[in-house]
């Protein structure tokens, strides 16, 4: 949880795949803290919010992930 948080005080761009991979930890504070740090480094807010249903957290993370993908089609 920490380190999620700190790649956003640190600007660290470079970890956004990892944060969009911690966004499936079974650890709802490290979602939370990935999730806090990506909206912080991009200005995007997909998800998930703490009462993500499975369904409403998979779609979340496929957002993120498909965001990330035209991100690396622009470079």
């Amino acid at each position: 949880k920490p380190a999620a948080l700190a790649c956003a005080c640190k600007e660290a761009r470079e970890h956004i795949p990892d944060l969009i991979r911690l966004l499936v930890d079974a650890d709802g504070p490290v979602v939370q803290a990935a999730r806090t740090a990506l909206r912080e480094l991009t200005g995007k807010d997909f998800g998930p919010g703490t009462s993500a249903t499975p369904p409403e957290h998979a779609q979340t993370v496929a957002a993120w992930r498909e965001w990330w993908k035209g991100r690396e089609a622009d470079r």
